[in-house]
C-alpha cells in the first residue's frame, strides 16, 4: 500500500481485519490480536492458553486488545 494514499492503506486495514474477524469468527478481541502481533503469535497463544489465551500474547497486545475492544 502507498503511504502516501491513506484511503487505500485504510481501506487494506479494513479488508484485512475482515478476513481475521471471518477467521475467528467474530470474535473481535483475536482479530485485533492478529492485526497488532500477527496470526501465527495469536494461533501460538491459543495453542498454549485455550481459554486464557491472551495471557500468552505479549503486554503491548493484550493492552491493544483490551483498549480497542
Amino acid at each position: 500500500v502507498d503511504p502516501h494514499k491513506p484511503e487505500d492503506s485504510l481501506k487494506a486495514a479494513a479488508h484485512l481485519m475482515a478476513g481475521y474477524l471471518k477467521r475467528y469468527h467474530g470474535d473481535y478481541g483475536k482479530a485485533l490480536a492478529c492485526y497488532n502481533a500477527g496470526s501465527t503469535a495469536v494461533a501460538k497463544a491459543i495453542a498454549q492458553g485455550g481459554d486464557n489465551w491472551k495471557q500468552y500474547l505479549p503486554h503491548e497486545t493484550q493492552r491493544y486488545i483490551d483498549v480497542l475492544s
